[in-house]
């Protein structure tokens, strides 16, 4: 997602408490596991992480559950699901190659440009387990810095009061279970329905060719 203003956090990430996605564990569940470890990890509160991770690279899965998908790239405004790690590399090689360095990655679509020291490389930055101990650290400082849950999560996104606030409302109704309802406005664009009332643009709703819907504000 396209982030304004965040925190530069350039906290390490520790060893992966979760396979890396080529190992055993399916490719639609790696995500699940590796946050659910990072959250155990972590200490974060229970949940919460995979709220955002299922607002950040959410997909619908073969049965129509959605869950985190670890080869998503955002970038520019559009979001994207590859269908291997290795597209995904090079997806982000050449948005560098063009000089944008504004570059969500993976399961938590952690920022590149605001968060350079995160990952090893690129490889590991696509790894459910390094992406999702990352994104639970900086969670954890985020929390640190503002004593509550639900503010870090909202700053996890950005820091910009009207992003941040439909931000923190779609996580809020992920994280406690509500329905978010997706509808098509007059104009053919989609909107995610706020509970309690707002509205967030989708940005991307392609569903062919590696594509795939993601939400996000458009600032």
């Amino acid at each position: 997602m396209v982030r304004i203003l965040i925190i530069l956090c350039v906290l390490s990430v520790g060893a992966a408490a979760a396979p890396p996605a080529s190992a055993s564990v399916p490719v639609a569940l790696s995500c699940e596991r590796a946050i659910a470890a990072a959250e155990r990890q972590g200490r974060t509160a229970p949940g919460l992480l995979r709220a955002i991770g299922l607002v950040e690279s959410g997909r619908r899965d073969g049965r129509g559950e959605r869950r985190p998908w670890p080869w998503t790239v955002t970038a520019e405004g559009v979001g994207t699901y590859y269908p291997e790690k290795a597209d995904a590399i090079a997806a982000v090689q050449a948005l560098q190659s063009r000089g944008v360095t504004s570059i969500d990655v993976g399961c938590m679509q952690v920022n590149l440009q605001y968060h350079p020291a995160a990952f090893r490389s690129l490889d590991d930055a696509f790894e459910p387990g390094p992406n999702a101990a990352y994104a639970a650290r900086f969670l954890g400082s985020l929390y640190g810095k503002f004593g509550d849950w639900a503010a870090a999560a909202a700053a996890y996104h950005s820091q910009t009061p009207g992003p941040t606030a439909d931000y923190a409302r779609l996580i809020a109704a992920v994280w406690s279970g509500a329905p978010v309802p997706v509808v098509q406005a007059a104009d053919g664009a989609e909107i995610v329905r706020l509970p309690g009332g707002g509205q967030m643009r989708v940005f991307r709703s392609a569903e062919t060719g590696g594509h795939g819907r993601v939400f996000g504000v458009l600032n």
